[in-house]
């Protein structure tokens, strides 16, 4: 559709020109083939989309603050966004004997449409707990690989989990998913200017670093 309004355009601009200051017919055409231009181009025109997705633990005895990372990514509506991997610490205390383990999260979301300052969106998030976790990544030629692991001794929690939500949530604010263990994840999307900057309602280190904030957060 895109390629027939280019040649409708180049079509008309190769006619002879008119002299005339009044609308000619020809003047006409050509103004609305290059209104269809503009029309395919918009039409063809990905809009794009920032999600925010995070997930924390809670924290351990000799801090108040819950353990975690996050990621925002620009993507298009309806694609999915790039998913967001990570390890944690999980620890857990019952009858003054503890267990502990190693999760390693991964964490997808696709934004299908955005109306009215609201989105729908499909949020999954699924991983598996053991003693020891590797997470390995790579950016280019450039490849890593961090480890984590429990101190030898202690009673690993070994788990697995999944969850797959759709929802309509509102533009700029989070919601959360609680999964075992106490882990929580969470999702955020937001509207970038042309720069592909936003407002910066997505931001997790405010809530993160903010005491009791994230138990505020709606469930998704």
């Amino acid at each position: 559709m895109l390629k027939m309004c280019i040649l409708l355009t180049i079509s008309r601009v190769s006619s002879p020109r008119v002299r005339s200051m009044r609308l000619s017919p020809r003047f006409a055409m050509l103004a609305v083939a290059a209104t269809m231009l503009s029309a395919c181009t918009t039409a063809f025109s990905p809009a794009s989309i920032s999600t925010t997705v995070a997930v924390t633990s809670p924290p351990p005895l000799e801090k108040s603050l819950r353990d975690g990372g996050s990621s925002t990514d620009l993507s298009v509506i309806g694609q999915p966004a790039s998913q967001f991997r990570t390890l944690l610490s999980v620890r857990e205390c019952a009858a003054a004997k503890c267990a502990a383990g190693i999760a390693k999260p991964t964490l997808a979301v696709t934004v299908q449409r955005v109306s009215e300052g609201q989105a729908a969106i499909r949020f999954s998030v699924n991983g598996e707990i053991g003693s020891s976790q590797t997470l390995k990544s790579q950016t280019g030629n450039a490849a890593s690989e961090v480890t984590m692991s429990i101190p030898s001794g202690v009673t690993p929690i070994n788990d697995q989990f999944a969850v797959d939500r759709a929802a309509t949530i509102k533009i700029g604010e989070f919601r959360h998913v609680a999964l075992p263990h106490g882990i929580r994840a969470y999702v955020c999307v937001a509207i970038p200017n042309a720069k592909g900057v936003t407002d910066g309602s997505c931001d997790f280190s405010r809530v993160q670093m903010t005491k009791g904030a994230e138990l505020g957060i709606s469930s998704l």
